[in-house]
């Protein structure tokens, strides 16, 4: 459990007002690879931690030789973990508990970046209301032939909100710019 005062997100990182240091990437997805890439690439001391493998809904072998480079780079990977405690130590570190398998382990770092994704929520958007259908899991339901296009014909949803969709971002941008290519006639 990390408590939200002592984290970052992913849009924080590029806002921090100091050098983010030693820092802890919670996560396995392509925003968390991408970071602890980064951050080691500019000299960082970098843990990446997640309680599965990473970049599950890619290709295992290019997950796989991802991985491996980051390792090769000096990224400290750690699968099957999950975060025990975290609390604010001394000189605004933070000291986080790990269970990584069986074992506990702790460390100190500067940051702590949680980029594990975000929920998406229609309800809170009241797309009840607007008739939009989707699963009790809050996946937009699209249609066959146009999947970003909901059950109500002026409204649509791009990016894995929409069931079916891959949950990349990438994948989310591009959809995006060719809905609104085919909604303006702009191809």
């Amino acid at each position: 459990m990390i408590p939200a005062e002592l984290s970052v997100t992913s849009d924080d990182l590029f806002s921090l007002g100091t050098d983010p240091g030693t820092t802890l990437v919670v996560g396995g997805g392509y925003i968390a690879v991408e970071c602890a890439g980064f951050l080691r690439g500019i000299g960082k001391e970098v843990y990446l931690a997640n309680r599965s493998s990473f970049l599950r809904a890619m290709d295992s072998d290019m997950s796989e030789r991802i991985v491996e480079e980051l390792q090769e780079e000096g990224v400290k990977t750690l699968t099957k973990t999950n975060i025990v405690d975290a609390k604010a130590v001394e000189g605004g570190r933070k000291e986080v508990t790990l269970k990584v398998g069986e074992e506990t382990k702790t460390i100190t770092v500067d940051t702590i970046l949680v980029a594990i994704g975000r929920d998406s929520n229609p309800a809170g958007l009241g797309a009840d209301n607007a008739g939009v259908n989707y699963t009790k899991f809050g996946k937009i339901v699209g249609r066959d032939e146009e999947p970003e296009r909901t059950s109500v014909d002026n409204i649509y949803a791009v990016g894995d909100i929409v069931l079916g969709v891959p949950e990349l971002m990438p994948v989310a941008q591009k959809s995006g710019k060719l809905l609104a290519q085919r909604i303006y006639h702009r191809l």
